[in-house]
């Protein structure tokens, strides 16, 4: 990111956006600009099942309007303009083959360690030798042992299964055309469509049947024209007996996970050598094991969060966060990842997220306000927030005449940050956060106390209230020292589950930095139209 100040470069900017019809620039607490997007009215959604081809047969959107034309006249043009109609599919490929948890997480961790010998994997048996790799000699060297990692999809020889793996891990199974399916289901989004809010209320029930038999009787001939045209479209085997079978011996010898670069392009590796060579991560300085069962820590750490953030959570209350890996095929490595989806420590992630995005906005005007202080007194403008939300806010403010861009990877950035309590550690850097924040706040007003309602869709809304008044039981209040501890809690259980051991993540690792030479023309460009950077 750039700090025009250090670079010598003063940004001029026009204080006078011209409103446009899908949005504005608005000059941010921090003095930066940024895209905001014209407030909505609020919309309704309705999500259409993709069962099949046959579905595109059907623009349920312009029936619907032609059949209320029919019914109600010219005045219902606009009965839909807030109701958004967008599908929902069926379970990717990626979801039945890429089984993280089962290679790092369900198993018995001393019985696959009794088992194993190095000498003795069956991963490159028989055809499989071809998929032998030596980037494993050279991350595990101790073994002396090549094993399988790939990305070639001929590892399987079930041929209907390699065609669906070529088409990537976002690969939807296509189902056969089956007419009734598709009607039933356009049926269903039709109902759910005319009793969205406006025309609830403007048709009768009369009226309403009226439309309904026009769109259906529109929507059947569609479906049988299209079916007609379309009977070569035959139906994806992915639950048939063989294909089922082979994707149950492949996930029992390989773990199939994305690659970088290509997230949808899958890659195989031999279990035996991804769970050594997670085992060599974990046994590193950086993680401590513990003592207790996963089930006892998942409990215990469920307990402290539910006191701290109770706002619910789906799924296994006690799972703990596993590991996962994405291939780095142009390096032969591997790039480690902790899942924390639906964890244990999930609420409290969402919770610390709210109050941290929320405290921003303070601490941006706090750090303008230094800013414009030291230029008064010295003629200077630091830059004190340096923050970025997005490649769009980082375009829209950079200088007129920029020639060379220094950035920093910030994939593995913030891992450089230690995570104990140190003077430089991650929990000390949030409690000064937080301080800038309820200083600017205590100078301007009483209201130092974070409320947060949570919605009935699960989503958090915080807003300053006073901390003498009454608290509401339907809300959750934090004050400056339970936003720290809050934060301190997640921090201090970062936990990571192999098989039936826990350890703590304990050290940060190394970061990298890269030097970019920009055209100034294209950025001229990007300046010109923030949108086309997003």
């Amino acid at each position: 990111m750039i700090d025009a100040s250090n670079a010598g470069v003063v940004i001029s900017q026009d204080e006078c956006f011209e409103q446009e019809e899908d949005g504005c620039f608005v000059k941010l607490p921090s003095g930066r600009l940024a895209w905001k997007r014209r407030k909505q009215n609020k919309r309704e959604f309705v999500r259409v099942r993709y069962t099949s081809r046959l579905m595109e047969a059907v623009s349920l959107r312009h029936l619907v309007l032609e059949g209320l034309k029919q019914v109600a006249g010219a005045r219902s043009e606009c009965w839909l303009d807030d109701v958004v109609i967008g599908w929902r599919y069926d379970e990717p490929l990626g979801a039945r083959i890429c089984k993280p948890g089962k290679v790092f997480r369900k198993f018995k961790l001393e019985e696959w360690e009794m088992g194993f010998d190095p000498q003795y994997c069956r991963c490159g048996a028989g055809r499989h030798v071809d998929f032998l790799s030596p980037a494993a000699l050279r991350l595990i060297p101790a073994e002396g042992k090549m094993h399988v990692i790939t990305t070639d999809t001929g590892i399987t020889n079930n041929g209907q299964l390699q065609l669906m793996m070529n088409s990537g891990l976002n690969h939807i199974p296509m189902r056969a055309l089956d007419e009734d399916v598709a009607v039933t289901e356009v049926e269903e989004a039709l109902g759910c469509i005319l009793t969205t809010k406006i025309c609830d209320e403007e048709l009768s029930m009369e009226q309403e049947k009226l439309v309904k038999d026009f769109v259906m009787t529109r929507a059947k001939a569609s479906i049988r024209e299209y079916h007609a045209q379309h009977r070569h479209i035959k139906e994806e085997p992915i639950n048939n007996v063989p294909v089922r079978s082979e994707i149950e011996w492949l996930t029992q010898r390989y773990l199939v996970c994305p690659t970088d670069k290509a997230p949808h392009t899958p890659t195989f590796v031999c279990i035996n050598f991804i769970r050594r060579l997670a085992l060599e991560r974990l046994s590193g300085p950086d993680f401590i094991p513990l003592q207790p069962s996963p089930a006892a820590i998942g409990s215990k750490i469920a307990e402290e969060a539910n006191a701290l953030a109770p706002v619910g959570c789906s799924g296994d209350k006690a799972l703990l966060p596993h590991l996962m890996v994405v291939y780095k095929a142009h390096k032969d490595t591997f790039r480690w990842i902790t899942n924390t989806s639906r964890s244990v420590l999930s609420p409290v992630a969402e919770v610390c997220t709210c109050l941290l995005k929320f405290l921003a906005i303070d601490v941006q005007m706090l750090c303008a306000g230094k800013s414009e202080a030291s230029f008064e007194k010295r003629g200077v403008r630091p830059n004190y927030w340096w923050p970025i939300a997005s490649i769009g806010e980082f375009v829209a403010n950079l200088p007129r005449h920029v020639y060379s861009v220094f950035t920093a990877d910030i994939i593995r950035c913030f891992e450089k940050i230690p995570i104990d309590n140190s003077d430089d550690g991650l929990i000390t850097a949030i409690r000064f956060f937080v301080v800038c924040a309820m200083e600017w706040r205590r100078v301007r007003t009483a209201r130092d106390v974070v409320a947060i309602r949570v919605a009935a869709n699960g989503t958090l809304h915080p807003s300053w209230v006073d901390g003498q008044q009454e608290r509401q039981l339907d809300m959750l209040y934090f004050s400056e020292a339970e936003i720290i501890s809050t934060c301190d809690c997640l921090i201090s259980n970062v936990v990571v589950q192999m098989g039936d051991r826990e350890l703590r993540h304990s050290g940060p690792e190394e970061t990298t930095t890269m030097d970019y030479e920009v055209d100034p023309t294209m950025v001229d460009q990007l300046i010109g139209n923030p949108e086309d950077a997003v």
